[in-house]
């Protein structure tokens, strides 16, 4: 029997995050970095939440605002020297718009967390990066050719 676990995400690794190149304003890759969360991280799904729960007690709240305070939730380290905390977290966001767009793209590309092995996982199980072997003559063949 097969477990609908066998799907699941690794939610350690989508917390991890991945390196996202910092650009500048035409597009051209700098020698600076983000590290961010997958949108499918439970901190980002948290700060959803609250999006949510805010924009229900202040209608007033626009919609660019709330998305701006999930965006923050993205952001888990930079290789800026400024430290990496809401308030500066947010500023980047609206100065840089370009980066918060591309911060908010990589984030959505949930194949690209799990682009490469893995140690372990979060029940402890190592995971193996699929074999470079040639397979025999038998091996590999489906039952339909």
């Amino acid at each position: 029997m097969t477990s609908f676990r066998e799907l699941s995400l690794d939610r350690e690794r989508l917390a991890q995050g991945l390196r996202v190149d910092a650009l500048d304003m035409f597009g051209k890759k700098t020698e600076h970095w983000f590290q961010v969360r997958s949108a499918y991280a439970d901190e980002v799904l948290q700060a959803l939440d609250v999006a949510e729960q805010t924009k229900a007690i202040n209608p007033d709240i626009t919609t660019a605002e709330l998305k701006l305070e999930a965006r923050i939730s993205l952001i888990i380290d930079w290789s800026f020297d400024d430290d990496v905390n809401d308030e500066n977290v947010r500023e980047m966001l609206k100065d840089q718009p370009w980066n918060a767009d591309r911060i908010d793209s990589q984030a959505g590309e949930l194949k690209r967390f799990f682009s490469k092995p893995v140690a372990s996982s979060l029940n402890g199980q190592s995971k193996k990066s699929p074999s470079k072997k040639v397979p025999t003559k038998t091996e590999g063949l489906s039952a339909t050719t």
